[in-house]
Parts: structure tokens; C-alpha cells; sequence
């Protein structure tokens, strides 16, 4: 299959725009399954921001998702009974003492360089569109630059430059985007883990592209494939 994917990439390159559209789209689903890609699952992820190479903060999260939605609770005991909820294009903060959720977007900050959509929107195929820009050989090995367009009002970021290999789509860095044009950050992607019989990407350094000293790491500590209730993504009840 990997092979195939790579002769078939290199001859469309050549001159076939439509159908290399198709296999950045194909690229960009498999990219995902890299992070998870389960239908239904829940995550405990932990986040470490670093300032000058030194700990200054960390937090951990469970993060419930199904689809378009997804449920992300804060485990670490300042923020205990806080979380997020992202249905479809829409997102509420919701904090325990205040009896209404707080409407806000996933770009705002949820801590170092981790924007509320990094842990809450963990599917690019179902935000963006892809192109193919180019392919550059590193090490003998093929690597497919991805131009991502946002195609939906809930997307975390306009455009991303997405580096995946061509081989297979595992993800390697990505740049992101404002609106403006502006880089904003960006990711490299590292440490394969098996989890639910899948090799799984367990560990993204995310950097401040305005502040270099800073760096915020997203280790994936576990996640479980579970058919998820769709009323556990009602704004009504997901405070809870």
C-alpha cells in the first residue's frame, strides 16, 4: 500500500491537478487516523508549557469525543468542574459557579501555546480542504506539503502547511495560520505508541512562532474507543 500511494502521488505530480486534489483529501483522512481517528473515543491527555526550556505550567484533560462533537473536562485541581464543549461549529466554556456556559471560539488560548480547538477538533479531514503544494525528499524519504483551507466556521485556524509523509500520511509539522496571513505556530509531531491495536502519534511540541522560548507539549497519555451517549454533548447538561 505504501508504495503504491508514493508511485501514484509522484505520477500525478506530474500532471493531473484533479486527481492529485483527491489524494492530498486521501492524504489528509489517513493523516488523522495517525492522532486517533476513532469514530467515538475518549482521551487523558496532559499538557506542559515550557518557557526557556523550564516547566511553568501543567494541566491534564479528559477529552470525550464523537464525530463533530466533543466534551473536553479539566482533571487538574485549580480548574476541577471546568470544560468545554464543541458542537459541530459552536463552543461553550463552562465553569462551575455559573449557571450559563460562556459562548467562546476554538483559536482563544486554553494554555501556553494550546488553543481550545487543539484538544476539542482533533479531525482536519472534517475542517479542511487540502491541496497538494509540493513533495520534498528528506533522507531518501517523501514528504507531501498540504496547503489546508478552512471549509467550515468551526475550524481552529484559516489555512495550515501540513508536512506528512507520502508514504503513508503519518504526520511529521505543521505551521498555522490567522485569518490575516499571520503564522501563528507550529507542531511537530513525534513518539508512535500501539493503542487500541493502532500505531498512534502520543506526543505534539507546539511552538509560539512570535516567542521561540516558549513551547507547549501535548502527550496523549491514553485513549479508549467507547460508543459515546450524544446527550453527553448537550450544552444543557455537559457542565456536569
Amino acid at each position: 500500500m505504501k508504495t503504491i500511494l508514493a508511485t501514484t502521488l509522484g505520477l500525478l505530480m506530474l500532471g493531473a491537478p484533479l486527481a492529485a486534489r483527491d489524494l492530498a483529501a486521501t492524504l489528509l483522512q489517513r493523516a488523522d487516523t495517525w492522532r486517533g481517528g476513532f469514530d467515538s473515543a475518549v482521551l487523558h491527555v496532559k499538557l506542559t508549557n515550557y518557557e526557556k526550556d523550564r516547566p511553568a505550567e501543567t494541566a491534564e484533560f479528559e477529552v470525550s469525543a464523537k464525530g463533530d462533537n466533543s466534551l473536553v473536562k479539566f482533571l487538574s485541581v485549580r480548574s476541577k468542574g471546568q470544560s468545554l464543549l464543541m458542537r459541530g461549529d459552536d463552543m461553550w466554556f463552562f465553569l462551575p459557579a455559573v449557571a450559563r456556559p460562556v459562548r467562546i471560539t476554538p483559536i482563544q488560548r486554553l494554555m501556553g501555546n494550546v488553543s481550545n480547538g487543539d484538544l476539542a477538533r482533533l479531525r482536519y479531514a472534517a475542517d479542511y480542504d487540502a491541496t497538494l503544494e509540493r513533495v520534498d525528499t528528506v533522507d531518501g524519504e517523501g514528504r507531501a506539503v498540504l496547503d489546508l483551507r478552512a471549509r467550515r466556521r468551526g475550524a481552529t485556524y484559516q489555512r495550515i502547511r501540513f508536512v506528512v509523509r507520502e508514504a503513508d500520511g503519518r504526520p511529521l509539522f505543521a505551521e498555522y495560520f490567522l485569518a490575516s496571513g499571520k503564522p501563528v505556530k507550529t507542531a511537530t509531531f513525534g513518539e508512535l505508541r500501539t493503542i487500541a491495536g493502532r500505531q498512534i502519534l502520543t506526543r505534539i511540541e507546539v511552538l509560539d512562532t512570535m516567542r521561540p522560548s516558549s513551547r507547549t507539549v501535548i502527550d496523549l497519555l491514553s485513549i479508549t474507543p467507547r460508543e459515546l451517549p450524544d446527550k453527553l454533548f448537550n450544552p444543557a447538561r455537559s457542565g456536569g
